[in-house]
């Protein structure tokens, strides 16, 4: 898969995650490919 396609895809599940989800705005999150 072409990286575009999956920063989209856990960009979503970030969004829909439980643990995010209890933590948004309270822990700063960074995202990264590897």
């Amino acid at each position: 898969m072409d990286k575009e396609t999956l920063k989209d895809i856990v960009d979503r599940a970030h969004i829909v995650c439980p643990c995010s989800n209890a933590t948004r705005g309270n822990i700063k999150v960074t995202l990264t490919l590897v």
